[in-house]
Order: C-alpha cells, then sequence, then structure tokens
C-alpha cells in the first residue's frame, strides 16, 4: 500500500513577486504606435467607472519607427482595478478591441494580467523642508558670499596651477647640477653657432678680396678650431660648476687627520 506524501507548505507556496497577492493589475498591450492617450481613454469610458479603479491609469506611448526595416514599438496602458472581478470582466469585454487609423492600418488590443501586480507606493509624508531654503543659513551666507568683496586667501585660491608654479618660481628660484649642465650645453651650442657663422662671414668676404683657395682653407680650419676651443671651454665650466655643486664637504674628527697625513709621508 503506497502512500503519497502530505503536500508540504513550502511547495504550495506560490513563488515570485506576486506571492499572496490578489491579481487585479490589468496591461493593455500591442496598441497602435500612434494611437493618442485621450482616444484610448473615450475607449475605456464606458468599461471603467472611476468607482472600479484604485488609482490612475498609466499611459505608455509607443513609438513610430523612421526605419522602415525596424518595427514600430507599441504603446501600452496598465489598469489599477480595487479587485479580480473588475479585472476580469474588463479582459472579457475590452480583449480583441479594434482600432483604424486613416489609412486603414487595423490593431487589436491585447488584455491581460500584468506579470509584476504590485503597486508603487504614493508618497504621503510631506516634505517638511520644503519651501524652506531662503531661510537657510548656509544658503544666506552663500548670497553674501557672492556680493562680498574676495579677500587675499580667496584671490590666491582662485589662482590656477600653471600661475601658482610661476609665482612660487619667480619667489624661490631653483639651480641643480642637472640644470646647470644644459645651461652649459646650450651656451657651448650657440658659441659653436656663432663660430660657424663668423667662418662663413670671413670665407665671404676673403672671396670677394681675391685670396686664393690655400688661404681660404686656412682661415675655415682656424674658424673651425676657435670654435672647437670656445666649446670645450664651456663645456668645461660646466661640468666643473655640476661638480663643484654636487660635492659635499667630508667631515673627519680632528684626531683622525694627523695619522692619514704621516703615512702619506711615509709612503713618499
Amino acid at each position: 500500500m503506497s502512500t503519497k506524501p502530505a503536500p508540504s507548505k513550502r511547495s504550495a507556496r506560490t513563488k515570485g513577486p506576486n506571492r499572496g497577492q490578489a491579481k487585479s493589475k490589468i496591461v493593455v498591450r500591442r496598441l497602435p504606435a500612434n494611437l493618442p492617450e485621450h482616444v484610448f481613454m473615450e475607449s475605456i469610458k464606458g468599461l471603467v467607472p472611476d468607482s472600479a479603479l484604485d488609482r490612475p491609469t498609466t499611459w505608455v506611448a509607443g513609438k513610430v519607427s523612421k526605419n522602415p526595416v525596424k518595427a514600430n514599438t507599441f504603446a501600452r496602458a496598465y489598469i489599477y482595478f480595487k479587485n479580480e472581478k473588475l479585472a476580469l470582466e474588463f479582459q472579457k469585454a475590452y480583449h480583441g478591441h479594434t482600432f483604424v487609423d486613416r489609412h486603414g492600418n487595423e490593431g487589436k488590443a491585447h488584455v491581460e494580467f500584468a506579470p509584476f501586480q504590485k503597486i508603487p507606493r504614493e508618497q504621503r509624508k510631506a516634505d517638511t523642508k520644503q519651501g524652506t531654503i531662503e531661510e537657510d543659513p548656509d544658503y544666506i551666507a552663500f548670497l553674501q558670499s557672492l556680493t562680498a568683496d574676495p579677500t587675499d586667501a580667496e584671490k590666491e585660491m582662485k589662482l590656477s596651477g600653471t600661475e601658482q608654479l610661476l609665482k612660487e618660481s619667480a619667489i624661490n628660484p631653483k639651480s641643480t647640477p642637472l640644470l646647470e649642465a644644459l645651461r652649459a650645453q646650450k651656451a657651448a651650442a650657440q658659441a659653436k653657432a656663432q663660430a660657424a657663422k663668423l667662418a662663413a662671414r670671413q670665407a665671404r668676404q676673403a672671396g670677394k678680396a681675391g685670396i686664393s683657395n690655400a688661404s681660404k682653407v686656412q682661415i675655415t680650419i682656424l674658424a673651425n678650431r676657435n670654435a672647437k676651443d670656445t666649446a670645450n671651454k664651456a663645456g668645461n665650466a660646466a661640468s666643473i660648476n655640476s661638480a663643484a655643486s654636487t660635492i659635499k664637504p667630508h667631515k673627519t674628527k680632528t684626531g683622525e687627520e694627523a695619522p692619514r697625513q704621516s703615512q702619506q709621508t711615509g709612503r713618499k
């Protein structure tokens, strides 16, 4: 003898967002995309009295596609009845209602229960701070700050990042070994360019004076040699300055300096 297990209470419960809630929310689908709201409301006026509604009807307008390849978006409406009986009566009476536009296109309404039966709650609690912004102390202080003259601190804050850096660099100029080496390289390049210009000028002047080609070559060699000497001097000066700025003085104790000198003397 086989006995069927009694259905548990957990399995008997309905699942989903509509659990334990009566069906009273109706959705009317597949309405024409170009159907105005007032035309739809006139069509249901005799079937849906105001006394049968729990809240006003929600209308979602359709959209006519400009692309002939894409389909139009149907309009739809949500109707909130007070009980399930009124919703069923409307479904039987309005399901399949036909709409005809001026071009002769027909559209039939499809009435069914909404998949989501919950109704959004209206905000019943009034906001106590609504309309009191003119009495807010922070807002009053903000209005006063717009008309008042800016202070020195506010002017400093309004400076952009680039202006602030330029101001700081003017107050506290910085010089590092790398910057000095770059400046020396730039000076050497400028000196070399000036020497080359001078050599070319001397060569042109020698050509105008009728000097021989050998003399022109000697003048060019001397000018290039002078340019190289000038560039080398500028580079050596820059390296000496950078080395002097990077070398730190070696601090020694008084008692350790004499033995080092004596050892060096002995080696000599």
